[in-house]
């Protein structure tokens, strides 16, 4: 075999093992990014807990909380898809520690699975019983984690009590 026969059948084997590489990436699902309200740029950075302490740990003082965080929008970034966190996502929604998550995008979820890491981002309606350490959310985007540089402007400075 020739020197440019050798090198026209290493090309071609190089061809094939790119094109069955690249087919196969070709048939994964693709998500494209959920087109988010603008409003949502402007969210805050916190960890559920710590949102959820910010209310309940106030000695009775739970107006001030309800009064500074209601009707604002939060993200919570790179939360570990667990069991109890999809254990309602069948009825539309998904638990944060003790927040409840209405989901924007519930057709989204199949993209996900089970410790997966996301990025959530909803808008902050505050509990719907002040005797019960449980928060709600509605409109919750779900998101690889870093697709979105949330808050866009870069400040993530929630301080508990700083209403």
């Amino acid at each position: 075999m020739t020197f440019t026969r050798k090198l026209l059948a290493c090309v071609m084997g190089i061809n094939l093992l790119l094109v069955s590489l690249l087919g196969g990436c070709f048939a994964e699902e693709f998500a494209p990014p959920p087109h988010i309200p603008v409003a949502y740029y402007d969210c805050v950075e916190v960890f559920p807990i710590t949102l959820v302490n910010a209310y309940f740990s106030g000695y009775g003082e739970i107006w001030r909380p309800i009064e500074a965080y209601n009707g604002l929008v939060f993200v919570f970034k790179n939360h570990l898809l667990d069991g109890w966190t999809l254990s309602e996502v069948d009825e539309g929604w998904l638990w944060l520690d003790y927040i409840k998550c209405y989901l924007a995008n519930p057709e989204d979820m199949r993209y996900f699975e089970l410790g997966d890491r996301v990025d959530v981002v909803g808008l902050n309606i505050g509990p719907e019983d002040v005797n019960v350490k449980q928060l709600t959310f509605v409109d919750c985007y779900v998101l690889p984690p870093g697709l979105l540089a949330l808050p866009a402007s870069g400040d993530n400075g929630f301080v508990v009590g700083g209403y």
